[in-house]
């Protein structure tokens, strides 16, 4: 592999490449498609552990037999073209091994990969009749949203984030669970991989672009992509264009709580219709909804927080359904890890105040041993009982202190009048939550960053 001559190693690769191209076109598909999508795998996963093993200080490989930037880039411009051809397969493995090529690929030579790869993604994403294609894509951003969000890595990754995101946004669909899942993991992904989502202010026009004297021996030399000395990224520009992007996040948070509001209400409806509690599917994709939305509700910026908070509250106080309780649990709960204060302030009086207001009227007194009440005069009281447990679970003591009032009364209430074991027994799972919120230790934040860089404008 090291050797560039003529009829040396690299050439003959590429002529291998070219010999089994037509093995990889997706409407070639056989026997043979996983055994090559495997090999293609294996290859780039080589390349990558080679290329990151020479990168290190202790590597005792000798200078003259390591790769060249120019064999690493045409070694990655080889395998490429397999991997986009099994990007849309109709062999599930094969997609999930060019994920994974792509994925090797990228972290090697970056621009090589994104840039052919995006312009694919963009237009499979906003395919609406080809489904297949959609979900692929999906998929593939799936796969690659830790490499994507590597700026250090790939700087230009930063500027297709907000777009990216607007574009997966339909992805979440109460009638496509696999397409549903898929966008989820890619937003989750992005967010874990310290994606904050925060509108950044944009001074002046864009910049114009730079030119250099790199930049026409690349014009010259566009047929030769794997040239050494390629242009640095014009930062200027794609800070600029970051900056601009920024400002689709408010829009898009709005419209991914809404979204996944649907979705839960649509996923509550189905098991409200059938006996079983829940299927393993179903139980996924209520995993899945629950961590996405604690991770973006933990990276999105303060400045969205009073819109986060009328978005949940108004689901939480204009919904009650007593199949819809679980999955409300969990919206309520990434509401309050990500944002205790707010949560409480927002959630807790209006609860206690409902809850005090049925027992008043004579709800949950008729003796039940049920664990899951039928009883539709209950619902309502289930309800706010349950939002409140999952308030006072993991949450700051000197946060709960001050409704401690309020949190007393209410308890005692239930215990004190309330006769259905669903309700009493929620009771007793709020003193116990606040109990331990109070005498354990607890986190005091969530953010993928310190304080002083979360902080710093």
């Amino acid at each position: 592999m090291n050797d560039e001559s003529p009829g040396g190693t690299m050439e003959l690769f590429e002529q291998l490449v070219q010999m089994i191209e037509p093995f990889y076109h997706p409407s070639n598909n056989g026997s043979w498609t996983s055994i090559l999508s495997r090999f293609l795998r294996n290859l780039s996963k080589e390349l990558l552990e080679r290329v990151t093993a020479e990168a290190n200080e202790d590597c005792r490989v000798p200078l003259d037999m390591r790769l060249t930037r120019r064999m690493r880039r045409r070694f990655v411009l080889s395998l490429r073209t397999l991997a986009m051809l099994l990007l849309f397969s109709k062999s599930e493995d094969s997609i999930s091994m060019s994920h994974s090529t792509l994925k090797h690929l990228a972290e090697v030579e970056p621009d090589l990969i994104f840039e052919p790869l995006l312009d694919t993604l963009y237009t499979a994403i906003d395919s609406v009749t080809e489904t297949h294609r959609m979900i692929s894509a999906m998929r593939a951003l799936a796969k690659l949203a830790s490499t994507l969000s590597n700026f250090s890595l790939y700087p230009e990754g930063a500027q297709h984030v907000a777009p990216l995101l607007i574009l997966t946004l339909p992805g979440i669909d109460v009638n496509d669970t696999t397409k549903t899942w898929f966008a989820l993991t890619f937003i989750r992904n992005l967010c874990l991989n310290g994606v904050v989502l925060e509108e950044l202010p944009v001074t002046g026009d864009m910049p114009a672009p730079r030119t250099s004297s790199k930049a026409s021996m690349v014009s010259e030399a566009v047929e030769d992509p794997s040239i050494d000395n390629l242009p640095e990224p014009d930062m200027d520009q794609v800070e600029w264009m970051t900056r601009a992007s920024t400002a689709q996040f408010e829009t898009w948070l709005d419209q991914y709580l809404r979204r996944i509001f649907v979705l839960v209400d649509n996923m509550s409806s189905s098991l409200e219709t059938s006996e079983a509690s829940s299927s393993s599917g179903d139980s996924g994709l209520q995993a899945i909804v629950a961590q996405t939305t604690e991770v973006v509700l933990l990276q999105c910026s303060e400045r969205y927080y009073p819109m986060v908070s009328r978005l949940i509250t108004d689901f939480v106080t204009n919904t009650s359904s007593l199949s819809a309780v679980d999955n409300m649990n969990k919206i309520v709960f990434a509401f309050a890890s990500a944002m205790p204060e707010i949560a409480l302030q927002a959630l807790l009086p209006v609860s206690c105040e409902r809850i005090t207001e049925d027992i008043e009227n004579g709800v949950g007194r008729t003796p039940s041993l049920s664990k899951r009440t039928r009883s539709h005069s209950e619902t309502t009281l289930v309800w706010f009982a349950s939002v409140l447990a999952v308030l006072t679970d993991q949450q700051r003591g000197e946060y709960l202190m001050r409704y401690k009032d309020q949190l007393l009364r209410t308890v005692n209430l239930i215990l004190d009048h309330c006769m259905s074991r669903q309700v009493y027994a929620t009771a007793g799972r709020i003193l116990l939550n606040i109990i331990s919120s109070l005498t354990c230790m607890y986190t005091k934040r969530g953010h993928s960053v310190p304080d002083s860089v979360w902080n710093d404008p």
